[in-house]
This record gives C-alpha cells, sequence and structure tokens, in this order.
C-alpha cells in the first residue's frame, strides 16, 4: 500500500516522500524523472497465463520520447520498457496514485513541479473527480475499477442512492479517515 511505503521512506530512510492519489500523468512523471525524482506508480500487470493480472509497483527510472517507452527496474519482471500506451493504461487501473521519493533538501522542487497537487484537499478531490469522469466516460469504465467483484456496480449506485460514494471506495486507496464518516449503506 503506498501509505506503508511512505511510511518506510519516512521512518527508515533521510529522505522524504509525497503520495498523491490522483494527478498524475505521464508528463508529470518525466517532468520528476528528469529531476532526479524517482517515481512509483501502481499499476496493473500481466505476469503469466497462469498467474494472470495483478497489482503491481514500479519506479519509473527513465523515459524515452523518440521510442515512446518508460524503463522500469521491476522487481519481478527484471529491467522493462512500457510503452507510454501501456503504462496509462496499467496505471489508470489504479487511478494514477503515485509516490515521489526527495531529498529534503529539494523538496521545494518537487513542490514547485506538483503545483496544485500539493494541496492535500485539492489531490484527494481531483482523484475523486477524475475517477468519476472515467466511470462514466471510459468503455468498460465501470469494469476497469472494479474488475472481478460481482455486484461492484450494484454497490458503486447503491453509494450514490445514500450520498454519495466514499472517496476510499473509487480508488481503493485514499487514506484520509480523518474527514472520511463511514456511511451505513444498506442492502449492500
Amino acid at each position: 500500500m503506498p501509505y506503508e511505503m511512505l511510511s518506510y521512506v519516512h521512518l527508515e530512510t533521510e529522505l522524504g516522500a509525497i503520495v498523491r492519489y490522483g494527478g498524475g500523468n505521464l508528463e508529470l512523471v518525466k517532468e520528476l524523472v528528469a529531476n532526479g525524482f524517482p517515481v512509483v506508480i501502481e499499476r496493473g500487470a500481466w505476469t503469466t497465463p497462469r498467474e494472470g493480472w495483478m497489482g503491481h509497483y514500479g519506479i519509473i527510472a527513465g523515459y524515452d520520447d523518440e521510442k515512446q517507452e518508460v524503463t522500469i527496474p521491476d522487481s519481478y519482471l527484471g529491467w522493462i520498457q512500457m510503452s507510454y500506451e501501456d503504462i496509462e493504461m496499467y496505471w489508470a487501473q489504479f487511478d494514477d496514485i503515485y509516490m515521489v521519493i526527495f531529498p529534503y533538501e529539494r523538496e521545494q522542487e518537487v513542490h514547485a513541479i506538483l503545483g496544485q497537487q500539493m494541496d492535500d484537499a485539492y489531490n484527494k478531490q481531483y482523484a475523486l473527480d477524475q475517477v468519476t469522469a472515467r466511470l462514466y466516460t471510459t468503455k468498460g469504465g465501470r469494469d476497469l475499477f472494479l474488475p472481478g467483484i460481482a455486484g461492484g456496480v450494484r454497490l458503486w449506485s447503491k453509494c450514490k442512492t445514500f450520498g454519495g460514494v466514499p472517496p476510499n471506495l473509487t480508488t481503493g486507496l485514499l487514506k484520509s479517515t480523518k474527514n472520511f464518516q463511514r456511511r451505513n449503506v444498506p442492502g449492500v
């Protein structure tokens, strides 16, 4: 989970890190990487026909605009190149969640690159808006975010009926428990 990695960086290293729950895009990642900041993304990955799909983290270590690829030193698959199109598709399966790691003395550079996404409330609202838009505008959008979960669409509909979809349901990883009050959704 991103918050566990964030805690590890803060407690076990002399580096800083920030997790953003949306607003990630390839241009932003390229700008961060070009400035020397590793970016960890959560993405879907196909391994073998037997093992199938899984969620997986990857560090974007480089990119090549000419080849339209990113380079990832993958802990499972070794060094891999993924096309921009594939990385965007698989990253979207986890709502474009990312973590930036940086030396504390360069924190202001990261803040400048992230801009409005540095603001926690703005970032989470942006993420919710982004996910909601994908659910209704992407072909198979609901299936993209709730793959293999029977009744997922029914759950989404019931949440909407009872006052809105909790942010941690739509992205699966928004951990804003301070401001989130659990809603009782009967019949789900």
